[in-house]
């Protein structure tokens, strides 16, 4: 639902397969990781967007699906089996591919990019359910406030 430019900063950004060897180099991933959140980020609040039928109906998506998104306690207790999986995959895929040279690596690179993205629409729609959260908040109060006056007025009244 988005134009393609919102992601112009993700894939601008070089990772080096070769900094995952020190600790400066994971620091450097992850301060690289949030620069393309925050980029990404400022593209979704781009006045050129607000003429776009489309990103409208990407916040109704998000406000809607982000707002309803919870894990009941059966399904976290469901994923338990699922995590234990993942982590033995995990395990094999890392172990199986440091004979290969650095596949694992590359993976990962990969995957920062990909996640950056992923991170950015989570933390957007964050943004957007506190906003709404906030305003519907605001309007509960001042109606409860204005019922309260008016009826403080008819018992004068009265």
């Amino acid at each position: 639902m988005l134009e393609a430019s919102v992601f112009n900063a993700i894939h601008n950004i070089e990772l080096a397969s070769d900094a995952l060897f020190s600790w400066s180099g994971i620091l450097l991933i992850g301060q690289k990781t949030l620069s393309m959140v925050w980029s990404v980020i400022q593209s979704l609040f781009n006045p050129q967007l607000l003429t776009s039928w489309r990103f409208y109906v990407f916040i109704y998506f998000a406000f809607v699906i982000g707002s309803h998104i919870t894990l009941s306690p059966p399904d976290i207790r469901n994923a338990a089996g699922g995590l234990i999986t993942l982590v033995i995959i995990l395990f094999m895929f890392n172990f199986f591919s440091s004979f290969m040279g650095n596949l694992s690596i590359e993976f990962a690179m990969y995957l920062s990019k990909t996640y950056a993205v992923f991170l950015s629409f989570m933390l957007f729609t964050l943004v957007l359910n506190i906003l709404i959260s906030a305003a519907l908040f605001a309007l509960s109060f001042g109606s409860i406030f204005i019922t309260q006056k008016i009826k403080e007025k008819f018992e004068e009244r009265m």
